[in-house]
């Protein structure tokens, strides 16, 4: 196995990832040896069509195979030379979120009615993580500069077109619960002044500095939809609202354009701040 020590050592961007073909291989032979899930989206046109689970059997020069069930591709369109979303947890003295992107080489038939499907290299390993599998818990002071706003439909007269008014929540009725790369949870309280008027399928404005250690603000604006609203467990005082990232805009730029988010991969720089935040917890830096 690929020994890949560089990263750790000088505490640079394991909580991001790296082009390294040693860092990639690293992640890819850990996954081998600890024999982990590989869960493979494939995607035509950048649709989804597939999804299939498996294990890394061999990483070999410019290319890596994992073996799936003959069954359960036989359900499942492959396309040769389709795109792949792979997502994978390992273990390397903490459960280390990956994922990765590529495309399919070559299939060929296995040992007990399995298929093996060859992939090419990934160019870049990253540990980015879905919404429902790892999460990282916060406060409203884990996020600066954070705040939210609810957005709500004015009647449009007969000569005008509805617009979308925004209204702030105000800091002592919501709580930040947890974030991820394409999401996050939030707690009202039934004190908020607009709290009755919050429903699913309705929008909410995140204001938020997602900057990590030694590098500048990275302020954005980033907008979702409410996909769900339940009252939190144990107390008729909250609700909590279940909120899919759709957009984002960078907040300290003259000309910021709004950018659409990946629906499975999310968000790039909050990936890598989520992530921070976890390898600092799993490790603590001692004063």
């Amino acid at each position: 196995m690929v020994i890949y020590k560089k990263q750790k050592e000088e505490g640079s961007p394991l909580s991001y990832g790296g082009h390294d073909p040693a860092y990639v291989t690293y992640y890819l032979e850990l996954a081998r040896e600890q024999r982990v899930w590989f869960h493979l989206d494939f995607f035509l046109d950048e649709f989804q069509i597939s999804h299939l689970r498996s294990t890394c059997v061999a990483v070999k020069g410019d290319h890596f195979a994992v073996r799936c069930l003959v069954e359960d591709i036989s359900r499942q369109p492959l396309i040769w030379g389709g795109e792949a979303k792979c997502y994978f947890t390992v273990n390397d003295g903490q459960r280390i979120p990956c994922d990765f992107t590529s495309r399919i080489v070559r299939l060929y038939n296995g040992p007990d009615k399995s298929m093996y499907i060859v992939f090419s290299m990934p160019e870049f390993m990253s540990h980015n993580q879905r919404r429902d599998s790892v999460r990282v818990s916060l406060t409203r002071e884990s996020l600066p500069d954070f705040k939210v706003w609810h957005g709500s439909l004015s009647e449009g007269g007969v000569s005008k077109l509805p617009v979308l008014n925004w209204t702030e929540l105000e800091a002592d009725s919501c709580q930040l619960v947890d974030i991820s790369a394409t999401g996050m949870r939030i707690d009202v309280r039934n004190t908020c002044g607009i709290y009755s008027r919050i429903f699913p399928g309705e929008q909410m404005l995140l204001r938020g500095d997602f900057s990590r250690q030694g590098k500048p603000p990275y302020r954005v604006f980033i907008i979702g939809n409410i996909m769900r609203a339940v009252h939190k467990q144990g107390t008729a005082d909250f609700r909590s609202f279940g909120i899919r990232f759709q957009r984002w805009q960078k907040l300290d730029e003259s000309h910021s354009s709004w950018f659409k988010v990946d629906r499975h991969g999310g968000m790039d720089f909050v990936a890598a701040w989520v992530s921070e935040k976890l390898l600092k917890r799993n490790h603590p830096v001692e004063s």
